[in-house]
């Protein structure tokens, strides 16, 4: 059962009509969204996970799922020219009719990569130049668009019911009072906090969650780093901390930054100093494309037009506090 709540006196008659462990919303008074109470068996029917969706065409651009096993394979493997021409010679041999098999050459493969590389945000390389002492130093980036990235999501029409886009305070009933609790980034006092100081109330706050370790080194390209991994929190947590759609992206490779006689300088106060340097410039570079002071309209996946501001809720990174100062510096 749902109770709508308009005022102070309505709560006072309702006291008595609430079960026990009853659940209360109250939604940022930007939303305009009324309080609601529901009991709890009917709150956390509200709350079963998403049910999979299934694509009408799974595997597109690739013309069917041999095609699509294969370049995976072939993309793991790192197989060179000469050793896919030799697997499609295989395969042409084992087309038995169970399934297709459309890719004909290295050249149509990589079309078919080329292809399939524009459903995605794609990755970029930033160069950065720096002085050591006596030596010049060439550090490069790889990463991508993080407001691109976060717009595929925003505007799939698979995640659009699934975004919340209003903070709101949860709060249980225990027999003589609520009891406020936290279970989704929306739900805590950040969310509310952001969405009161946005300079339109019909703003609505866009939460970056971003992780980077140090100690997971990474390859992309041939190319090795420390992956920064992005996670957008107004999506549910099994959807943010899943594997598939709206999961978890790595959206960039903090740069291994190496010297000639390296072991002379490791551990040593400047040059570990000057290793944090290189990663703060990377992770500016990386948070500029979110960096906004009057927010972007965007229409998203159900068809309606929101003022996105985005922010960062949360950071996990292995560095100093100074490493949370230049973010927020960086942004909003």
């Amino acid at each position: 059962m749902v109770y709508i709540i308009i005022n102070a006196k309505e709560i006072q008659l309702g006291i008595n009509q609430w079960r026990k462990d009853s659940i209360r919303t109250q939604y940022h008074p930007h939303s305009q969204l009324p309080t609601t109470i529901v009991d709890f068996d009917d709150y956390q029917a509200h709350y079963k996970p998403p049910q999979p969706h299934v694509f009408d065409d799974p595997y597109s651009p690739f013309k069917s799922r041999t095609d699509f096993e294969f370049a995976e394979i072939a993309l793991k493997s790192a197989l060179t020219q000469d050793q896919i021409d030799a697997m499609i010679q295989l395969f042409e041999r084992v087309k038995s009719g169970q399934d297709s098999f459309n890719i004909t050459s290295h050249r149509h493969l990589r079309e078919t990569w080329e292809a399939a590389s524009h459903f995605v945000t794609e990755f970029k390389e930033q160069e950065m130049i720096y002085v050591y002492k006596e030596y010049e130093l060439s550090s490069s980036f790889w990463h991508c668009d993080l407001w691109l990235w976060a717009v595929d999501l925003i505007k799939n029409p698979i995640l659009a019911d699934k975004f919340v886009w209003d903070a709101c305070v949860l709060s249980k009933w225990n027999g003589s009072e609520f009891v406020r609790f936290i279970h989704e980034p929306w739900t805590a006092e950040r969310f509310w906090l952001v969405q009161s100081e946005l300079p339109d109330p019909r703003g609505k706050p866009l939460g970056f969650i971003i992780y980077a370790d140090q100690t997971r080194l990474s390859t992309f390209g041939g190319q090795k780093g420390y992956p920064i991994i992005a996670r957008l929190a107004n999506l549910p947590s099994e959807i943010r901390n899943g594997k598939g759609l709206g999961g978890g992206r790595v959206v960039g490779l903090l740069p291994l930054v190496n010297v000639k006689d390296d072991a002379e300088h490791k551990d040593k106060p400047e040059w570990v100093n000057f290793k944090r340097v290189i990663w703060h410039d990377s992770f500016r570079v990386l948070l500029k494309a979110i960096s906004m002071k009057f927010g972007h309209w965007l229409e998203c996946g159900d068809q309606i037009e929101r003022l996105l501001f985005p922010f960062i809720v949360i950071l996990c990174a292995d560095y100093e506090e100074q490493y949370v100062n230049i973010l927020y510096d960086s942004i909003y």
